[in-house]
């Protein structure tokens, strides 16, 4: 390995360029064709003088413009030929202090240290853990400030798109996202002390909310018991409220008590409402609304076909489906399919299980019909027993006439 290095001028050279005469001495290039080793220290730079102090220092650069440059030689197209530089502080008047790396070719300031900056501004670590204003980083990225440590996202807009920056940052109210571009929004926060797994994206997409164990898409634990659910959508998409574990909403949109019973259950076919309580409730029923309007007839022979009984529900479905074990009144949809199958549909009662379901509103206007043909025959034989009653009257007064005359014809 061959260097080569500038001979130290001697003190008299050294005054002639510090008190800038005009005519300097020329000094002859010394090289060595061999390796160099000084053993002490080495001032390079016009400002070095003899007896210089070095202190500690192995290297001292010493003037008012000081720079390293690194300039590769290299002349095949198969080796890299980038040339380097170190720049300590700017040349010009008013410039910065710092100290840069500086790509020669591109012109391009990659790396650089501004004077003034805090001790610890950047620290590396021995295990790789780098510190921002810490020596004792803890990860593998550390940043420590004394308020609202911030790392700030910076689009620019020199590619081509439109300018955003966001900062992601945390004090001792809360960590959060600031939109800085758009009046410095905070669309996101989470409040320090928050509880664990207040949000919880789980591996395969779902989302739980104060729990680690998403039973559905989204899923936020009852406040009773984190096992539950005060809302779940089911990984079917079925939404529920108030589902126990290991239960699932019995339908789209599925309303339950202890134990999956469902009070209010919404599904592809219909609604189930338990125990339902509609004050007001009413039906379209407007005749504009209306076409091939014919007025019923023969409903009382209608209703002689149907068979009222008493019944009641299972054991199990009771279980199942939170039905009354109370006595029930209705009719047997079976039955009542023979002579009315318009009434009679089967629909989902939860859980894909489908049961014959009666329509008991659509009896009303049968009923309606059934009582008033019983009225006209009513009023018929009303009718009827009045002239029985007219007519028995004549006949009594014939009678009571009959037994005159034949008293008078006694005599």
């Amino acid at each position: 390995m061959q260097a080569q290095i500038s001979k130290k001028r001697d003190d008299v050279e050294l005054k002639q360029i510090n008190s800038m005469v005009t005519e300097a001495k020329a000094v002859t290039d010394q090289v060595f064709n061999d390796d160099l080793i000084v053993k002490g220290s080495a001032c390079v730079g016009l400002d070095c003088v003899n007896g210089e102090s070095f202190g500690f220092d192995t290297i001292r650069m010493k003037e008012n413009n000081i720079r390293i440059k690194a300039q590769d030689t290299s002349s095949s197209a198969s080796f890299p030929t980038n040339d380097w530089q170190i720049t300590f502080n700017d040349s010009g008047n008013g410039g910065l202090n710092r100290f840069s790396v500086e790509n020669i070719d591109t012109g391009k300031t990659p790396f650089s240290i501004i004077g003034g900056a805090p001790s610890n501004a950047l620290y590396v670590q021995s295990n790789g853990n780098v510190g921002f204003g810490t020596s004792t980083p803890v990860v593998q990225m550390h940043s420590k400030d004394g308020n609202t440590p911030t790392l700030r996202l910076e689009q620019d807009g020199s590619a081509g798109f439109s300018a955003q920056t966001w900062d992601i940052a945390g004090n001792e109210t809360n960590f959060f996202v600031r939109d800085a571009t758009n009046g410095s929004k905070l669309p996101f926060r989470i409040q320090a002390n928050a509880s664990n797994n207040s949000i919880y994206v789980a591996s395969d997409g779902d989302i739980g909310f104060e729990t680690s164990t998403p039973d559905g898409q989204f899923d936020i634990a009852h406040s009773a018991n984190a096992n539950n659910h005060a809302f779940l959508v089911s990984p079917t998409s079925n939404v529920g409220v108030n589902i126990d574990n290991g239960f699932l909403p019995n339908g789209l949109f599925d309303v339950q008590t202890t134990g999956g019973v469902s009070n209010f259950t919404v599904t592809e076919t219909g609604v189930y409402v338990k125990n339902a309580i509609l004050p007001g409730a009413s039906a379209p029923s407007d005749e504009r609304l209306k076409q091939n309007i014919v007025a019923l007839t023969d409903a009382t022979n209608v209703l002689m076909k149907v068979y009222p009984k008493s019944y009641f529900y299972r054991e199990d479905i009771i279980k199942k489906y939170g039905f009354s074990d109370r006595k029930q009144f209705g009719v047997v949809a079976q039955e009542l399919e023979k002579v009315l199958p318009e009434l009679v549909t089967s629909k989902d009662l939860g859980q894909g299980d489908f049961y014959k379901t009666v329509d008991y509103n659509s009896l009303i206007p049968i009923l309606i019909q059934a009582l008033k043909e019983q009225k006209l025959r009513i009023d018929e034989l009303e009718g009827e027993v009045s002239n029985y009653a007219a007519l028995d009257n004549r006949l009594n007064a014939l009678e009571a006439q009959l037994n005159s005359k034949n008293k008078n014809a006694k005599r």
